[in-house]
């Protein structure tokens, strides 16, 4: 095949290994030969050892694994390496990025780590399968996120998440395979395009050299143009040769690469060929016109055509044709459906070629571009662009997807990334370039879910910062930093919970964590910002989480009070177990300076007293996370146990938290009382007594600290 490779041994001149399909070795010189364990077929690189020839790297389509003993063992390969044609995002919350695999099945993955798992399989899974092969599009239906359509060759299915349900629906089932494309009556790609219409959802599309639509989800099609491909003699040819032929689909050629259903008319279809040609009908296929750039070379593979989310006549279109040696990047944008055309490749560098380009869906002229190094955007509609990898491995980007305040990308090797929280990039342009420091606004948060993220820009150094979270009614929630920073661009994130409850070294609890403060209910909120005396204040909501049902906000709101009043209860118990065991310290220091046993005798009983206290606040024989199976637990156990549990879902308060926590709260006020009579009767006389000794008085401080 096209990747065969030989690799010598670097000390046995006897050794050689060849890399194809499969990994062979021979020691003989290559009279005889023998199969390499591996854990993945299709091996392109080797790499060994010149020290020490039995360690060695196997790069083959499954990824790259390490072996240390010659071939017998291999590294295992969980981890993302999957090289992914084509990206989709589905409209799931969270939503889930697809693509398919290189020699390898289709998979989605989710972007939220709590809902990696297989909706159909063991709980150990984290990704799935949508039907279709390695090299296809994965395109989920818009208006259902689980009925995905996928291709491979010789394969259309339609696959159904909820059920596991998958079909080949095909609409020219001939399988081929080691002929040339010539004598193909239906010519499909390696990576043949697959569209939905998001302007009319039953619509599906699929392209071979002709445009085929489906109103019935593949149960039937129509052939809706003619050829739309240059379909040159000379292309269709045999391919591989001179010892055998090699035919294996990715070499189909005049096929459609790039396809594009407005997403405003349901009339309107883009499609872009293999081999340089752009087309687009305005009235559903029964005319067509060729409106490729005058200046796109031919036989550039057009990669990609992406419709404005904002401008029905705007379109933006990339191709590559590194192929032919030509590594330049290629990208247009047309704003009248394909009559005239700009190129807008400036500040791509010259070696780096463009596979897809996208426009912002929340602001019209915001351009994000992925090429054969990393990513770029655009802040003026492709007439200029800048890097925005960031940290990104250089590799091939494949699919770019923008899901709300995420940019979703798919890679050729590295797997699917995400960069989050791309609001602020909506919000750049001239004047704030040229502003001083500023506040950007948010994009709302979702309960549980989604953070709020604030940024904010400086000029000068050493400026003094201080940014809060606020509430509707002005209250400060939450001050996110406090303190000295230099000029450039900041994020603070808000995780959407109020501060927690007062809590104490040591604390061993089977009721959760105290310090983990109440879920913030929806609603509108603010960030304030204040440099150096100055104020800046930006709004943003905090949403409930979509996927809820039969949930209010009123609901959330109330779940919210009583989480606040459980809170301050528990921050009532610890701090008062706080200022016994101050007490006692302070206590304990001052007559140990004396040998009045009567005094001695009377700090002990008083130890004593706020010790049994103590005791019922908090099971004080708790040392280590297991002696809760030993010991009861104790009243500010429950009460944060009830938090804990009151927020393990989102919805209104049940009658039995309010009772419990009535009940708790009735023998909280017993010990308060029974703390205050200690304090002001019993301590009162202790401290009289100090006095008289001419030792320090004990203090009953105030410890109620939460944040």
């Amino acid at each position: 095949f096209y990747f065969q490779r030989i690799q010598a041994d670097p000390t046995d001149r006897n050794t050689i290994y060849i890399l194809n399909f499969r990994l062979m070795r021979s020691t003989d010189a290559g009279r005889t030969l023998e199969s390499v364990r591996e854990t993945h077929a299709d091996h392109h690189d080797l790499w060994i050892d010149p020290a020490n020839p039995l360690r060695m790297i196997d790069g083959n389509d499954g990824g790259g694994v390490v072996s240390v003993n010659g071939g017998r063992t291999w590294t295992g390969m969980g981890y993302p390496t999957a090289q992914i044609y084509r990206l989709a995002t589905t409209t799931d919350f969270p939503y889930h990025a697809c693509g398919a695999q290189q020699d390898n099945s289709t998979v989605c993955v989710s972007s939220e780590p709590g809902h990696l798992q297989n909706p159909r399989g063991v709980s150990t899974e984290w990704m799935y399968s949508v039907g279709g092969g390695e090299s296809g599009y994965v395109t989920p239906r818009p208006d259902d996120p689980d009925i995905f359509y996928a291709g491979a060759t010789n394969a259309l299915t339609r696959y159904d998440r909820r059920t596991g349900i998958v079909r080949d629906i095909q609409p020219y089932p001939r399988i081929v395979m080691g002929e040339p494309a010539r004598g193909m009556p239906e010519r499909w790609n390696w990576t043949y395009p697959i569209a939905v219409s998001l302007a009319e959802p039953d619509a599906l599309y699929v392209g071979s050299q002709y445009l085929w639509r489906s109103t019935d989800e593949g149960s039937s099609w129509r052939k809706i143009s003619p050829d739309l491909t240059r379909a040159e003699a000379a292309t269709l040819d045999n391919s591989g040769g001179p010892v055998v032929m090699d035919q294996d689909g990715p070499e189909i050629y005049a096929t459609l690469y790039a396809l594009a259903p407005s997403p405003h008319e349901a009339a309107t279809i883009w499609t872009g060929s293999d081999d340089g040609l752009l087309h687009v009908t305005r009235d559903s296929g029964n005319s067509w016109s060729n409106v490729t750039p005058p200046d796109m070379p031919a036989h550039t593979r057009i990669t990609i055509i992406d419709v404005s989310p904002h401008d029905a006549a705007t379109a933006y279109v990339a191709g590559i044709r590194y192929e032919m040696d030509d590594r330049s990047p290629y990208a247009w944008r047309t704003n009248d459906y394909g009559s005239s055309w700009t190129k807008i490749v400036d500040g791509i560098p010259p070696d780096d070629f463009v596979r897809v380009i996208r426009e912002d869906p929340y602001r019209k002229g915001l351009l994000y571009s992925g090429t054969e190094n990393g990513v770029y955007v655009s802040f003026d509609d492709g007439a200029n662009w800048a890097d925005l990898s960031y940290d990104l491995p250089d590799t091939p980007v494949t699919g770019l997807s923008v899901q709300d305040r995420d940019l979703v990308i798919s890679t050729h090797g590295r797997s699917f990334w995400v960069l989050d929280d791309i609001e602020t990039l909506r919000q750049i342009d001239a004047d704030v370039a040229k502003s001083g420091d500023h506040l950007f606004d948010p994009a709302d948060a979702i309960r549980r879910s989604v953070p709020a993220v604030i940024d904010y820009h400086l000029r000068g150094s050493d400026r003094m910062v201080h940014l809060e979270v606020l509430d509707a009614e002005g209250n400060i929630v939450r001050t996110l930093f406090e303190g000295t920073r230099d000029q450039g661009t900041h994020r603070e994130t808000w995780n959407l919970r109020h501060p927690g409850a007062v809590t104490f070294d040591g604390i061993v609890l089977e009721g959760g964590n105290p310090a983990r403060g109440p879920w913030s209910p929806p609603g509108r909120y603010q960030a304030r910002l204040t440099v150096d005396g100055d104020v800046q204040v930006a709004s943003f909501d905090v949403r409930r989480d979509p996927r809820l049902t039969g949930v209010t906000d009123a609901d959330l709101v109330m779940q919210f009070e009583l989480a606040l009043e459980i809170r301050d209860a528990e921050s009532r118990a610890n701090g008062s177990v706080l200022l016994i065991r101050d007490m006692r310290g302070q206590l304990q220091a001052s007559v140990a300076r004396s040998d009045d046993q009567r005094l001695r005798a009377s700090a002990e009983r008083f130890i004593g007293d706020i010790g049994r206290l103590e005791a019922q606040l908090y099971q004080v024989r708790n040392q280590s996370p297991k002696d809760k199976i030993a010991f009861p637990i104790r009243l500010n156990d429950r009460l944060t146990g009830l938090r804990s549990r009151l927020e393990r879902g989102d919805a209104a308060p049940t009658a039995a938290y309010r009772d419990v926590f009535e009940e708790l709260s009735t023998e909280l006020d017993g010990h308060m009382l029974e703390l205050q009579g200690l304090i002001s009767d019993d301590l009162s006389r202790l401290n009289a007594e100090l006095t008289r000794a001419g030792l320090p008085r004990v203090v009953a401080r105030d410890l109620l600290v939460t944040d």
